[in-house]
């Protein structure tokens, strides 16, 4: 070629990652590309790589304009050959059937076409298992991403060499949508989109709370979904700013003007983020989640965050990453984690807003560890939960999350957690839980949460929260409900040793875990130290 090569003048159309079990194509992975370029190429030294390992074309192989060719490994040749041309890549990186990001390259290195791709690509849970490839519908539409491609139709599973069985032409209207966007350095600002842009960015369309910053823009290989903004001047931690690129367009031409919050990424501390709802024994037809709450004032950089659990032996066991990506979690924000992002929307919508998709270490339905570290190993938080946790009137516990009630008080506390309420459909991802008070900070000695409790499940009052506060710790505790008639029905707590502040609760049931009956009752809270000092507290409470 006299010149480099531009993006899209070869596509990857079509990719086979798992030939088994097959339904009638060779055992052999293959990657399909079609020159688009308007003339002959000459393929001999371009790169196809997943990330972590790069293979090449090594023998001369003209591919004529607008026509295809499979890209296999040495021993896949023979097989695949019948079915038109076929190029050797050596080594052939492995194609992951779970998904991969894969990159076509000219031999300068030059990245011209790439797609990251998953199981969800198939849009069929039955042909992601395998024997099925993901073909691309309109070649004349390659920076379109999920939405161009899909499971193919074809009776063998897969048309190597052939028009893809689900080709059709795709109309692209929707304009690029920026979905969220950080800052490293001070100095260095990534934008991350939805999908490839065009490069012709102005840096008089890149604003930072409405001052233009930038002294360079750039579009990032191998998706060219990130922009790139060096700025001229440092922005300070722990300060949330607004992004605002106009005008940004995408390959195919659709225009948008959209701003983010953005800031300065830090790395977590303990007690920068807590556990705050679990769903661990989902219905059938659902998955586990996991919710996190940022607390602190840091823009926390979720690629620095794994989540665990713990093994047989007490080990932490199953790390995951988050993410690959640095990401931001801002303060105050909450983080959903699930398998199936897609069932979470459908159920929980409109509650769910920022959500990763990923597989959870295995939480079990009876009880297991939740470890939250930082990417050095440090533990942030930990929770170990019970399916016992839960209110004793819910017969059956399945698909009713745990939620935290009171997020400044300890996660390893079962007081904290209560199952959530049958009016928010058994789970809050991504919002409010529906049983979180606040701890007040101008305690008195005691106070409590209501005057009335209605242990229901509707999220309303379900819970009696008895706080405390001293001046110092020390203190000891007894905690007993009696009915109207001046019987004790209830040993809330006994002998409890208390800190300077935390709280109490009572769902309404008696010494046998049952529901008590309607009406009024008292309760009684004394406390002693070891000066021989004693407080009594007595309130009234409406049980309905």
């Amino acid at each position: 070629m006299g010149q480099d090569p531009s993006r899209y003048d070869l596509i990857i159309q079509e990719v086979y990652a798992d030939p088994n079990p097959s339904r009638g194509l060779p055992n052999g992975e293959f990657i399909e590309i079609r020159n688009r370029s308007g003339k002959d190429l000459n393929l001999r030294n371009w790169l196809i790589s997943n990330g972590t390992t790069t293979g090449k074309i090594s023998a001369n192989f003209m591919l004529k304009h607008d026509s295809l060719a499979l890209l296999v490994s040495s021993g896949s040749m023979a097989s695949y050959s019948p079915f038109g041309a076929v190029a050797s890549v050596s080594p052939f990186p492995s194609l992951n059937n779970e998904g991969d990001t894969l990159q076509l390259l000219s031999p300068a290195g030059i990245t011209v076409h790439a797609l990251a791709w998953d199981r969800s690509w198939y849009g069929n849970e039955v042909k992601e298992n395998g024997g099925w490839s993901i073909e691309l519908r309109d070649p004349q539409n390659p920076c379109a991403q999920k939405e161009n491609w899909g499971a193919s139709v074809a009776a063998l599973g897969g048309t190597p060499g052939r028009k893809n069985s689900i080709a059709a032409v795709i109309k692209d209207s929707s304009s690029p949508k920026m979905q969220y966007a950080y800052i490293t350095d001070s100095m260095t600002l990534f934008a991350v989109f939805n999908e490839p842009l065009s490069p012709s960015i102005s840096l008089n369309d890149i604003q930072i709370d409405n001052a233009t910053l930038a002294t360079s823009a750039s579009l990032l290989p191998p998706l060219f979904n990130t922009v790139q903004v060096k700025l001229n001047s440092p922005l300070k931690k722990e300060t949330i700013y607004t992004l605002q690129l106009k005008g940004i367009s995408d390959c195919i031409g659709n225009r948008s003007t959209q701003q983010v919050p953005c800031g300065i990424l830090s790395s977590a501390q303990p007690g920068d983020i807590i556990i705050n709802e679990i769903l661990f024994d989902p219905p059938s037809s659902g998955s586990d989640y996991l919710e996190l709450v940022n607390t602190s004032r840091r823009i926390i950089d979720m690629r620095s965050l794994m989540i665990a659990n713990r093994n047989s032996l007490g080990k932490i066991s199953s790390l995951v990453q988050l993410t690959r990506q640095s990401r931001p979690f801002f303060p105050g924000d909450y983080l959903v984690l699930s398998a199936d992002t897609g069932w979470l929307m459908q159920t929980y919508q409109p509650g769910v807003i920022n959500k990763l998709a990923m597989d959870l270490p295995s939480y079990p339905d009876t009880e297991g560890d939740v470890v939250l570290l930082d990417n050095l190993g440090n533990i942030l938080e930990e929770l170990r939960y019970s399916n016992k946790w839960h209110y004793q009137l819910i017969s059956n516990p399945e698909g009713v999350a745990l939620e935290r009630i009171i997020q400044d008080q300890p996660a390893q506390n079962q007081d904290n957690w209560h199952s959530a309420s049958t009016s928010s459909g058994y789970g809050t991802p991504g919002k409010i839980n529906s049983q979180q008070l606040t701890q007040k900070k101008d305690l008195s000695t005691w106070s409590f949460s209501t005057r009335i409790i209605s242990p229901d499940g509707d999220g309303r009052d379900d819970l009696l929260i008895i706080g405390y506060s001293f001046l110092q710790p020390g203190f000891m505790t007894n905690l007993l409900v009696y009915n109207a008639a001046g019987k004790p029905v209830k040993k809330i707590v006994q002998n409890a040793l208390c800190g300077t502040t935390g709280f109490f609760r009572w769902d309404g049931s008696g010494e046998a875990g049952a529901r008590l009956p309607r009406g009024h009752y008292i309760v009684y809270a004394e406390v002693y130290g070891l000066d021989g000092t004693l407080r009594r507290t007595r309130e009234v409470v409406g049980l309905w």
